[in-house]
């Protein structure tokens, strides 16, 4: 075998390992990638939660949805500065999931779990006047994507009276009859 050869080998050699390192750092890269996403989503998990639970641990943002729910209740200045905030906090955890989906960093399934959730928050009436408070502050794509989010979503009625405390109960009784068969 001539150093010629020899040398030949070696390149071939080195190319193999080439494409091995090539390989390698492609799987590597794809999950970077899908970590990255867990993590964004983790992360938009948990100010989903934290908005939920904000609602459940203080009795003035109770008192505000449930006043929100009952056409009947008028809001003062500052029912309505702290309303708008909350919805302001919806919004702007929206404005992130959004961009985060047209970037290709999120899964469908998580983007259309999200577009359900704030199609029904933009079913109330207080919602979309929060909206049309604090449109300004959006980025234009953002705010277009809510308007028309806004135009197809009908105004529901979700009174948190009599009607909601029947449904609960039913649904209750059924399960329950469920349960003991």
């Amino acid at each position: 075998m001539t150093l010629s050869d020899l040398a030949a080998v070696g390149g071939f050699i080195s190319g193999i390992a080439v494409l091995v390192s090539l390989i390698y750092l492609s799987v590597q890269v794809k999950q970077a990638e899908q970590n990255q996403k867990a993590m964004m989503q983790q992360a938009r998990t948990d100010r989903s939660i934290d908005l939920n639970m904000a609602i459940v641990r203080d009795p003035i943002i109770v008192e505000l949805v449930l006043k929100a729910r009952d056409p009947s209740k008028t809001f003062n200045f500052e029912d309505i500065s702290r309303y708008v905030a909350f919805q302001r906090a919806i919004f702007l955890n929206g404005e992130n999931t959004y961009y985060q989906h047209r970037h290709g960093m999120m899964h469908e399934d998580a983007y259309k779990t999200w577009e359900n959730t704030i199609r029904f928050n933009l079913s109330s009436p207080v919602a979309r006047v929060s909206w049309i408070e604090t449109r300004s502050v959006f980025g234009p794509d953002y705010a277009k994507f809510i308007d028309t989010l806004i135009e197809e979503t009908p105004v529901l009625n979700r009174n948190a009276g009599d009607e909601t405390e029947h449904r609960w109960k039913a649904n209750l009784q059924k399960e329950m009859a469920r349960a003991a068969t």
